[in-house]
């Protein structure tokens, strides 16, 4: 999914894109994914009643699961100081885009593509004092998510009208960890970040923690028993 721009002149809080468009004389410069677009998504589910003991008391087993693959939303790499010299009080100015974000070693020396590190700064550069930057607005994609979820029955027929099923469920059921977009900004009007920075000042010094992911999306495993009573 396409939007047209981050927003006219109006603030938006959103933890991965710039609060609003980085050049208001050049609303086409913002083309780009929208900041919930997420691009693939792949959900099975199954339900299977388990073959022995049917028509007795060892029966009724039922096993069920819920797969859940998706990609994650697009962010924005932005930086944290006016180098366009706007002097305004929301910063959405990006800087450019010179190599490939996802190859190579972060300059921490971490490898790219883990939280620690999900996009090589080295990557991007800062434009020229008064310039904007050529990099995109949301052109970097979040890590993807995936879970598991499974489901043990059984049921005991009481009578021909009533029925007391027993089961336990485990959600994400493997317990891996799913991460959020690296932001590291905090905009002065909203309670959120706005993208992620890269640089911090006009030395090209790197922002703190850039390309770090410090949330989760989801929760850790997690196993329920029940019970359910049906008439």
């Amino acid at each position: 999914m396409v939007g047209n721009d981050a927003s006219s002149n109006t603030s938006i809080e959103a933890v991965n894109e710039p609060p609003t468009t980085q050049d208001t004389f050049n609303r086409k410069g913002d083309r780009g994914r929208s900041g919930f677009d997420i691009r693939h998504n792949f959900v099975a589910n199954i339900v299977y009643e388990l073959p022995f003991g049917r028509g007795s008391h060892l029966g009724g087993w039922q096993i069920s699961g819920v797969a859940s693959v998706h990609s994650n939303v697009p962010f924005t790499p932005v930086l944290s100081f006016d180098n366009a010299d706007l002097q305004s009080l929301l910063t959405s100015e990006r800087p450019n885009l010179v190599g490939n974000p996802y190859v190579g070693v972060c300059p921490s020396g971490a490898r790219v593509g883990g939280p620690s590190c999900w996009f090589n700064p080295s990557a991007f550069a800062v434009p020229a004092s008064g310039q904007f930057g050529n990099a995109g607005r949301n052109i970097l994609r979040g890590p993807g998510f995936t879970q598991c979820d499974l489901a043990l029955q059984k049921g005991f027929q009481l009578t021909e009208s009533t029925k007391i099923t027993f089961g336990a469920e485990a959600y994400n059921l493997f317990n891996h960890p799913n991460f959020a977009v690296p932001s590291n900004t905090q905009s002065p009007l909203t309670l959120g970040g706005n993208g992620d920075a890269v640089f911090e000042d006009a030395a090209g010094n790197l922002a703190k923690n850039v390309g770090r992911i410090f949330t989760t999306v989801g929760t850790g495993r997690q196993i329920q028993l029940d019970a359910r009573f049906t008439f």
